[in-house]
């Protein structure tokens, strides 16, 4: 019996078995990607041992114009879950150990004093009376190391904010810049953020200096980017003398209107900045003149690829200088923190993780993992009970004159979203429907943001409809039609 087939000609194939052949080449091919994301990290850093550490790196004591020991402040810490923590005072390291306070003058005063007494007792307490005052010595960092650190459980990081009160010339006189630049920095020394933060033509340009050996001098500069630039050389020339891994970040940029997104961009050694600052000054959300730190954070981000420049990535931090109030007052603790993903709990793993963008920023909505390759991006959400979250994909694409548009939005708690290959960088934002419990301005959700990652030999999302003449318009909903890949 004859086949109803008709065999074809021998090196001859239908058309259709080429068309089949490719489909499952290519099905092959996104099936060996999807299981190869899950060794792939955001960084190189990531390995099968490295794990979640979470850390505050922007913290103040008495050693400059926070109220509270730094012992308490660290035993505070400590007792929440944090796994480090950088004490960064301004202008100054902890390191003398010939540092008095007069107890009652001292920003702290008495209830200061009461709680650490309690907390350490009178014997770890160095304290004389002269001519009737209580003075009390500062403890070193390596003194109060001994008190807290464990090895993989808790890690104390060197800081100093570098902070500089810049005079903007076009405010104030040219005559007269000198005078009030001598009064600013006086009245910064004397005095926190929050008692002058509607000072005039004064504005704070401020680094944190993460994982330093010795103090970074205060740098001067015409304009601001140049001292914005000047204190981040100064840092980088640190860490190369002395072989260790350094930060520089960018502090509070719209705390007084104080910096702008064009300052940044041009800044190539600006890796850092606060997307978030717990200080209650710290306009984080922007207002109607001036946009909030996310818009500059996106907007830098697209000016720098455009110039083929480099990342930039977004902190979270307490930025804590008060520690006894029980209200939203000022600048509290646990408001914003970096989780950060290392192999070890050390100084330096911590230091090289960040600098490689292994790390996501939080005010309280917790990353089980964050993984992606040059096809995707995939993120788990520790779930909370009773609690939902959102997950806003954001990003530039390219030839786009808009900057950090939605380019997807996912409910759940495993995400993830496809790339089209016509993105500079994709970031991710997850917003929880709980509120925070103290937040630095009212109305603020928990939330999470990843790292930027910038998107190079993209493999594109084959999931992807074609987009008729018709759809053009609502082509931004495409992305939300795709399967789930995770």
């Amino acid at each position: 019996m004859h086949s109803q087939y008709h065999r074809p000609n021998k090196g001859h194939l239908p058309i259709r078995h080429f068309i089949t052949i490719i489909i499952l080449l290519l099905l092959l091919g996104f099936v060996a990607k999807t299981a190869d994301i899950s060794k792939s990290s955001t960084s190189p850093s990531h390995t099968d041992e490295a794990r979640w550490w979470k850390g505050n790196i922007h913290t103040h004591t008495l050693w400059s114009d926070g109220n509270h020991y730094p012992e308490n402040i660290v035993d505070h810490y400590k007792s929440s879950g944090y796994h480090f923590l950088a004490l960064s005072d301004h202008n100054i390291l902890s390191i003398s150990n010939n540092k008095w306070i007069d107890v009652k003058r001292s920003s702290g005063g008495m209830e200061a004093y009461e709680k650490y007494v309690n907390r350490f007792g009178s014997a770890w307490i160095d304290q004389l009376i002269k001519d009737d005052v209580l003075y009390v010595r500062l403890k070193t960092l390596e003194e109060i190391r001994g008190l807290f650190e464990e090895p993989e459980k808790f890690l104390l990081i060197q800081a100093e904010e570098i902070s500089k009160q810049y005079i903007r010339s076009e405010q104030v006189g040219t005559a007269l810049i000198q005078t009030a630049q001598t009064s600013a920095e006086h009245s910064h020394h004397e005095h926190s953020h929050h008692e002058h933060h509607s000072g005039g033509a004064a504005v704070p340009l401020h680094i944190v200096a993460i994982n330093t050996i010795s103090q970074v001098s205060v740098q001067a500069g015409k304009n601001v980017m140049e001292v914005l630039q000047n204190s981040i050389d100064a840092v980088a020339m640190h860490s190369q003398q002395s072989n260790q891994p350094m930060l520089s970040v960018i502090a509070h940029p719209n705390f007084q209107d104080a910096i702008n997104a064009k300052d940044i961009v041009d800044i190539e050694e600006a890796k850092f900045f606060e997307v978030y600052n717990g200080h209650i000054y710290s306009n984080n959300a922007g207002n109607n003149m001036r946009p909030g730190t996310e818009g500059m954070w996106d907007t830098v981000l697209t000016e720098r690829f455009k110039r083929g420049g480099k990342l930039i990535y977004g902190v979270a931090v307490d930025d804590t200088h008060t520690y006894h109030e029980t209200d939203s007052n000022c600048c509290n603790a646990k408001r914003g923190w970096v989780v950060v993903r290392a192999q070890k709990l050390t100084a330096d793993t911590i230091t090289l993780a960040m600098d490689s963008g292994d790390f996501y920023s939080s005010t309280g909505v917790e990353l089980k993992d964050i993984q992606h390759d040059n096809s995707q991006t995939k993120i788990a959400i520790k779930a909370e009970e009773g609690v939902s979250y959102s997950t806003q994909f954001i990003g530039t694409r390219i030839g786009s004159n808009k900057s950090g548009v939605i380019l997807a939005t996912e409910a759940g708690t495993e995400v993830s979203y496809r790339f089209a290959c016509n993105e500079m960088y994709v970031r991710a934002k997850v917003t929880s429907s709980k509120r925070h419990a103290d937040p630095s301005q009212l109305g603020e959700m928990e939330v999470a943001w990843t790292q930027p990652i910038q998107i190079e030999n993209c493999i594109p999302n084959i999931y992807l409809p074609l987009i008729s003449k018709n759809q053009k318009s609502k082509s931004a909903n495409v992305f939300t039609t795709r399967p789930k890949s995770y």
